[in-house]
This record gives structure tokens, C-alpha cells and sequence, in this order.
């Protein structure tokens, strides 16, 4: 996603609503885009926290590990 369009993309995530178009630019500046292939896994349960995930485009579910089931899903996040 070339700069233009990740700014444009991250005006309209609430998280970053009434933040100023120039800091919105500087944090475009510093993301990466990642293509995910399905059930590629992101993170794992207890690991380190080692970055931030925005969707721009599909779906990803959190499962989490319990020991009355093997997994179990905890939530489904859209895109934002």
C-alpha cells in the first residue's frame, strides 16, 4: 500500500480519530504491510508483544488455549 493510501486508510481507524494529519503521516511512514496467507499464525499465547496488527483487508480470529479444549475462539476482529 503505497503512503497516500496508508494515510488515507488510517483516517478512518477510530483508534486514531482527532489525531493530526501530520503525525498521521509519520506513523504511515513507519508501518509495513504484511500479506497473510489463511490460517497463517501471528502471534502465540504467552509470547512477547512485539507489534501492532490494523486490518485493512479480510478477517483474523484470536484463539486462545484452554485446557478443557484444545482452543477455543475469543473473538473474530474486522478490519479498522
Amino acid at each position: 500500500m503505497e503512503r497516500l493510501a496508508t494515510l488515507a486508510f488510517l483516517s478512518t481507524v477510530p483508534l486514531f480519530a482527532g489525531v493530526r494529519e501530520a503525525e498521521l503521516a509519520e506513523l504511515a511512514g513507519l508501518l509495513r504491510q504484511r500479506n497473510l496467507a489463511a490460517g497463517e499464525v501471528l502471534w502465540h499465547e504467552g509470547g512477547p508483544a512485539v507489534g501492532m496488527v490494523l486490518i485493512v483487508d479480510g478477517r483474523i480470529s484470536t484463539v486462545a488455549a484452554a485446557t478443557w479444549r484444545p482452543h477455543d475462539r475469543v473473538h473474530k476482529p474486522r478490519p479498522g
